[in-house]
């Protein structure tokens, strides 16, 4: 399901989405990572071993979690005004 609405919102927001394996070796390479799923809406990925990774200041993933934010709340707020 949060696949599915992450997914969602990079379309909404203009975002192409590829997605692909990618090779240990090629990490150093990615400008951020994030998590998804239950209880942390979308949290970006610090650090992969050794490797620091700058997801925090990226702006994608920056707007991902705020658009993501905004779906929660308004979930929340719908199914407590019923």
């Amino acid at each position: 399901m949060f696949e599915k609405k992450t997914l969602a919102l990079c379309e909404t927001l203009g975002f192409e989405v590829l997605e692909e394996t990618i090779p240990v070796s090629k990490l150093a390479e990615i400008d951020g990572a994030f998590i998804t799923g239950t209880g942390n809406n979308i949290l970006p990925i610090q650090s992969i071993e050794t490797l620091t990774l700058p997801s925090t200041s990226n702006p994608i993933i920056k707007a991902l979690m705020n658009e993501y934010t905004k779906l929660v709340e308004s979930y929340i707020h719908s199914a407590t005004s019923r």
